[in-house]
């Protein structure tokens, strides 16, 4: 899956208001099976209390089947899990493909993920499957299309965890809708404040950073069908420079 340029919104998104009336949310109409295909970007690993470990470019595609019954979905990598190495240029050199038979579960309510768990796995491989999974979650997706309807959500998404961030935080973001035909176009931008978990003798490490996505949303059964969203690094109170820490999260819902 070749990465796909964000759609840059403006700065008056995150300051502007949407109207002042309230669209009810739309009811997710999950089919029996959903196939998926996904690609995460990490770069930076955290420790628990907010350090930088390193700051890698960890890069990989993989597709997922997913079982819809009540507010369980049941799914399982599709094929190999391929790692990607990227040059200083950005270019994307296949490094190593590994095929994965692990079972994911995902719990739903409503709109919202509130959990994804795959038993006997890494806290790295989790993490990425919150990142990755926490795409098909987007609470307030109005009811019907109606172009530059605006809404505001401050919850901690799936999507936005970081191993090692997992401290207090405010994850302030604007939600505005953009394009109506055939299939509903959302654009994000929002400010996100993460910290490490503090201990008797030392605070925690605050981060902040900038975020942005498009979505797009079927207009029938209120699913997304294709998302890309970004996180950036700000600024930090450890030492670090704009960017060092990046998750970037590309899905794409296959037919």
């Amino acid at each position: 899956m070749n990465t796909i340029n964000i759609l840059i919104t403006s700065a008056v998104l995150l300051s502007a208001c949407g109207p002042k009336y309230g669209i009810p949310e739309k009811e997710a109409d999950w089919p029996l099976d959903t196939k998926y295909a996904f690609q995460v970007v990490q770069k930076g690993q955290v420790s628990q209390r907010g350090a930088i470990l390193n700051k890698d470019v960890l890069d990989l595609e993989f597709n997922a089947e997913c079982k819809f019954d009540q507010s369980i979905q049941d799914c399982r990598i599709a094929g190999p899990i391929k790692i990607y190495q990227n040059d200083a240029n950005g270019n994307r050199t296949l490094q190593t493909s590994q095929k994965l038979d692990v079972p994911i579960k995902l719990k739903w309510k409503g709109r919202s993920l509130s959990k994804v768990d795959a038993a006997n796995m890494s806290e790295l491989f989790i993490d990425v499957m919150q990142n990755a999974f926490g795409s098909l979650e987007f609470p307030g997706v109005p009811e019907r299309c109606e172009k530059d309807y605006a809404w505001k959500t401050s919850t901690r998404f799936q999507m936005f965890k970081i191993k090692g961030l997992m401290g207090p935080g405010s994850f302030r973001n604007i939600h505005k809708v953009s394009d109506c035909q055939d299939r509903m176009h959302i654009q994000s931008q929002g400010v996100l404040t993460m910290s490490g978990q503090a201990t008797d003798n030392m605070t925690a490490e605050r981060y902040s950073f900038n975020a942005i996505g498009t979505t797009w949303v079927d207009l029938q059964s209120g699913i997304i069908i294709e998302r890309n969203h970004r996180m950036t690094l700000e600024s930090a109170s450890v030492q670090s420079q704009h960017g060092d820490v990046i998750r970037q999260v590309i899905m794409k819902r296959i037919p």
